[in-house]
């Protein structure tokens, strides 16, 4: 039945990519896209998201096609936050594990984002827990400090050390960025420039948060392909009022914002989710007007046999899907590179 699944997504797939391999070796690439794979699970207590950029970068898909290069960032421990190691006990802080690891490491990729973006390329950051958001946001804003966030997420990720249950810093990216958390840099990211969509879990202060800031997002069940004009006129009206400046978007994407039953491996998967189709159409939509973007908590030890086959093809389908959308759309905002 999964292999029919398999089959069923290539199929339904098919006219999105567009016969992409007919434009493997074509010469008209709009934009260059780096995959910059984050090998780090330490922002969370299971193994196994550290080993999917390693995958991906194997791929033959990857390496046979023109108009795309390959980096490995060297973080400096990659293993979960349960690990025994020594530098990853001590750098346990109250309310965050594993802290030590995390910032160093996120320091590293912020490097990477940061060259990626002055050599005006489009960085797809594979990792990796979502932790990996503080470091590619950081590099973003460091050379694009207007830009705004699109958080595709079944969680909120705005816990503080205080509000978080576990202390499993994937779940407080957006508070670092912000200054809802203390962090080693200062703030780069204004809350009313995030908007979310997949949402249905979170801790109670996340929920307050976004009632009080009055923070723009999409249920799951409106997150429709069908629907994306509205929601695309939804965004633009609160992202930029009053004829406010349009800028290009950064696209946070973690796959546990999918819904389930289309994708289980990953660490917190939610039922009730987003369903791919609109992925791809969302892809098709805000990509060009994006300057890169993050993909995080994959992670093909928490499913088995045909099930993790049917989830690479998926993994496999949505990459093809971003680089085919930056190869042949023309950037809406050249101007702003």
């Amino acid at each position: 039945m999964l292999q029919s699944s398999i089959q069923y997504l290539k199929r339904g797939f098919a006219k999105q990519l567009n016969s992409s391999q007919q434009r493997f070796f074509s010469t008209s690439i709009e934009r260059h896209v780096h995959v910059i794979g984050f090998p780090f699970a330490g922002g969370q207590q299971r193994p196994g998201p550290e080993e999917a950029p390693e995958w991906l970068l194997q791929q033959k898909f990857l390496q046979n096609r023109n108009g795309v290069s390959t980096e490995m960032v060297n973080v400096t421990n990659r293993k979960c936050n349960q690990a025994q190691d020594k530098d990853i006990i001590d750098g346990h802080r109250k309310g965050e594990r594993n802290w030590h690891n995390v910032y160093q490491s996120n320091v590293r990729l912020e490097s990477s984002v940061i060259k990626s973006l002055h050599a005006k390329q489009f960085p797809v950051i594979f990792g990796g827990d979502h932790s990996q958001g503080i470091g590619s946001i950081n590099g973003l804003k460091a050379v694009y400090p207007k830009t705004k966030i699109l958080w595709i997420d079944a969680h909120v990720d705005a816990n503080t050390p205080e509000s978080s249950l576990t202390g499993d810093i994937h779940g407080g990216p957006v508070a670092y960025l912000t200054g809802l958390a203390k962090y080693e840099q200062p703030p780069v990211l204004s809350l009313r420039d995030i908007v979310y969509f997949g949402l249905r879990q979170w801790e109670p202060e996340e929920k307050q948060l976004l009632d009080d800031r009055e923070i723009l997002w999409f249920k799951s069940e409106d997150c429709l392909a069908e629907r994306m004009d509205v929601i695309k006129k939804n965004i633009e009206s609160y992202l930029f009022p009053n004829n406010a400046e349009r800028v290009p978007y950064w696209i946070s994407f973690d796959i546990d914002g999918v819904t389930w039953e289309d994708f289980r491996s990953t660490g917190t998967p939610e039922s009730k989710g987003i369903p791919l189709s609109f992925m791809l159409q969302f892809f098709e939509t805000f990509i060009p007007e994006a300057y890169g973007m993050d993909f995080t908590e994959v992670n093909f030890r928490l499913s088995e046999g045909e099930q993790t086959d049917k989830d690479k093809e998926t993994v496999k389908l949505l990459m093809e899907k971003i680089i085919d959308v930056v190869h042949k759309q023309k950037f809406k905002y050249p101007h702003q590179l």
